[in-house]
Order: structure tokens, then sequence, then C-alpha cells
């Protein structure tokens, strides 16, 4: 850092105002004479400062989240490991609060994307809603993440389920060696790319997995090319040849509905029947592959929502069903053959659409 340099100068003065947060400058006013500041961590959404760059004054403005005490929420924790092939990865480990980073239960939570997004430090309600549930969650930023490179990026098209899938299966054994995760208490869960990795993680590591999350995913990667709304442009199929492989074999390898004989663990779908990012379509392979095999399975569909949902009451559904789901499978009292809980409507609104499949193990 130059130190000379004004914003630099500024930039400490903050950090040492702020300790251990992020800062950003989210607006300036036309004559620069006045800053907007943004200050957030791990434990807390952020507030908002004026800062007066001629006077040095920091005026205070709003919390975004008055209701949130930091104290009571979840560390993470940023974290390396070696892939399999010597690749140094990066994430980020979010442990419960009070708790101690050893033999914990822990979800593997791969972002969506897959190219270009990438996991960050910092507030984020997914990870510190599961942690405060009393798991440790995993955010990996597998190759093909963006952030760090352009070949760490642009080398893994077409690597869907591929090295972009071992750097999960790798982070996940790293926190098992590390003793951070109990060995048998390990689930996996993401939406969008994350719902296909999650579902390709159970078919390709069948013993590693209790559980598996699929939310709004893509399961079938020649589905994936006609239909949603980048297979309807140009650009769009041309990003799709390069990212998810350019053969019909080639992606139906890479796809977890034509392999799904080889999942043994209970999965959980869930859906907005109105999304075109992964088409509704995905879910229905998805879903008939599964009952093909006879496999014990759960599914929860949102009506009205697209690519994931967005209203609070269906998002407080979504997150009771989830809950609920990881606790009986890896929760402190694990029971898989309990059937689901049957309180996680919400007064005032229609109950989201849930049903459970036997299959081979039924419920009590």
């Amino acid at each position: 850092m130059d130190e000379d340099n004004y914003y630099a100068q500024v930039q400490l003065k903050m950090e040492a105002a702020f300790p251990n947060q992020a800062i950003q400058i989210a607006s300036k006013t036309a004559d620069s004479t006045e800053w907007l500041i943004h200050v957030s961590s791990d434990k807390h959404p952020g507030k908002y400062y004026i800062f007066n760059q001629f006077d040095g004054s920091l005026k205070f403005v709003v919390n975004r989240a008055d209701w949130i005490d930091p104290k009571e929420m979840p560390t993470t924790h940023a974290i390396r490991f070696n892939a399999r092939d010597g690749l140094e990865i990066g994430g980020y480990l979010t442990v419960p609060n009070g708790k101690s980073a050893k033999n914990l239960p822990l979800i593997i939570l791969p972002h969506g994307g897959p190219h270009g997004p990438r996991d960050v430090w910092g507030w984020n309600s997914e990870r510190n809603i599961l942690a405060n549930a009393g798991y440790a969650v995993l955010a990996v930023n597998y190759r093909g993440s963006g952030g760090f490179g352009r070949n760490f990026q642009y080398d893994w098209y077409g690597h869907w389920g591929l090295e972009m899938q071992d750097d999960l299966t790798d982070a996940t054994y790293w926190a098992i060696n590390s003793g951070i995760a109990n060995v048998d208490r390990v689930c996996i869960y993401g939406a969008s790319y994350g719902g296909y990795a999650t579902l390709m993680g159970l078919v390709k590591e069948p013993d590693l997995y209790k559980c598996g999350i699929g939310y709004v995913g893509v399961y079938d990667l020649n589905v994936m090319m006609y239909t949603g709304d980048v297979a309807m442009r140009k650009a769009g199929k041309s990003y799709l040849n390069w990212a998810l492989g350019d053969t019909e074999e080639k992606r139906r390898a890479q796809s977890p509905a034509p392999n799904a004989e080889k999942i043994n663990s209970p999965v959980f779908l869930m859906h907005g029947m109105l999304d075109y990012r992964a088409h509704f379509e995905n879910y229905v392979v998805m879903r008939d592959a599964l009952l093909e095999q006879d496999h014990r399975f759960e599914t929860l569909l949102i009506p009205r929502a697209g690519h994931g949902a967005r209203d609070q009451s269906s998002r407080k559904q979504i997150f009771c069903r989830m809950l609920d789901f990881f606790d009986r499978h890896i929760g402190e009292k694990p029971d898989p053959m309990r059937a689901p809980s049957t309180d996680c409507d919400v007064e005032g609104v229609d109950p989201l659409p849930f049903e459970y499949f036997a299959g081979k193990g039924a419920y009590k």
C-alpha cells in the first residue's frame, strides 16, 4: 500500500476506527466532499456513516439491522487447503457461536454461478442461519470461481462435475482430517450451480455425504442446453457449449439425473416453478430419476418463485424445511427414518407444496 496516497491514508484511518470489519465507499456527493461509508463484518450486515474528507468527521447514519446482536453471531474464518493435484484452494469456514472448530456437524455450501461468482468473507445470512442452528458451514472457492485470475476461472469451463467437483470433495476431507468435521455428520447443500454440485457430489461420493439439498439446481446438462433463458440467446448457446461440454455424451456423463442410480443418501429437492434460469424441467428430470430408482427423497415447490424465492413467507418455510432435514440426518440426535416436521407452515399464507417419497426406506 502506498501510504502517501490520500485514499490509502483514509483507508488506514477507517481500519483503525473499525477493526476487523469490511469498509466500502458506497457513494459520494458530486463534489466528493462527503462519502457514504458502509462498514460490515461476518457478524453484522452493516452500518452506514458519512465521512467528511475536509474535517475528517464521521457521522453515523443508519444501522441496517439493529435487531442483530453481533455477539450472538457465528464467526467466519478464511481457510486454505491443497486439492489432490496440489492446487491451493481457498474458502470460508463459519463456526457456530460458542463452539470450537472440532468434531462438528458440517454442511458443504458450494456457491452458484459457477464461473465468475465467488464466496467472500463477511455477512452471509445463509451461512449464519445454518451456523446458528449448530452446523459448521464450509464455503469453497472451487476452480472456476472468480477473483483468482483469468486461468483459475476460464481454464475450467467444461469441467463441471470433474475437477470443480473434486475441489468440494477435497475440501470435505480437509475438514474431516483436520478434526473440524465429524465424518459421520456431513451433508452438502447449494442453489443453482450449487444445487448441481450437491447432487453431483452425491453421485460421485455416495458414502461421504449423509444427505444433500438441491435448490433451483441444474440436474441434466443436456436439459440446460435447450431450456431456460441462457439457451434462448445465441451468445448463451455459445457459452453453454463452452461451459457444459460440446457433446451430448459428455454432458450426460457429467449430470446427476442420468446417474441417479449411484446416489445412496437422502435427497431434498426445492425448486421455483417459474424458474427460467435453471428451468423447472431440471427438477422434473431429477425427481423422475429418483422415482425410477425407488429412492427416498423429499420435495418442496415454490409456485410463484423463479430462480429462488424472494418473499419472506416462502423463505421462512424453505429454511424451516431445510433445518428439519439437516436435523434428522446430522443433528444432535439424528434419526434419518423420522418423518418430516409438520410445523413449517406460516400463519396466514398457503403452505408450499411439500412431499416425501419413502422409496426403499420408509419413515417411521
